[in-house]
């Protein structure tokens, strides 16, 4: 019964890296989208070389969802016997809404850049991202806990 409990904060605390590796992703991206043809390569190696000092702070931001959020309604829903995949990635993303507007008011209060929007949109990402993540490992390890119902077989006629 135990582990039927640590299930998913075990999975969750498996995906918070995941956060980091989709912010690093993100970034590394948007720096090879966004610099001119004129630069040389060294803006795009900048980039990397942020990219990973910022992977710390990337974990920082997906362990509130990952290690709290998920498992909190991985448990209300399973007791509910409504556990869904759509229903876990919803609520990752509503949390990673609430995470970049607490984000966005507290940091760039009076001063909206592209800086502090950029950083939010990848934070809505992670919250997709490892949400997502997050239901698929746990259903793949513990199926039973899904009340999977298949439907009815088309007929071919």
């Amino acid at each position: 019964m135990k582990e039927r409990q640590t299930l998913p904060f075990i999975a969750g605390l498996i995906l918070v890296p995941l956060g980091g590796i989709v912010a690093i992703v993100a970034i590394i991206a948007a720096a090879a989208l966004f610099r001119s043809r004129t630069e040389t390569v060294y803006g795009l190696i900048d980039s990397i070389i942020l990219s990973i000092f910022t992977f710390q702070y990337a974990c920082i931001i997906t362990a509130p969802i990952s290690l709290v959020v998920l498992p909190f309604t991985y448990f209300i829903l399973r007791r509910r016997a409504a556990l869904t995949v759509g229903k876990i990635v919803l609520t990752g993303v509503i949390s990673a809404i609430v995470e970049a507007l607490i984000f966005i008011l507290g940091w760039s209060v009076g001063r909206l850049e592209f800086t502090g929007m950029f950083i939010s949109g990848v934070i809505i990402i992670i919250g997709f991202v490892v949400s997502f993540a997050f239901a698929h490992l746990t259903r793949l390890v513990r199926p039973a806990d899904w009340h999977y119902k298949p439907g009815p077989i088309p007929s071919g006629a």
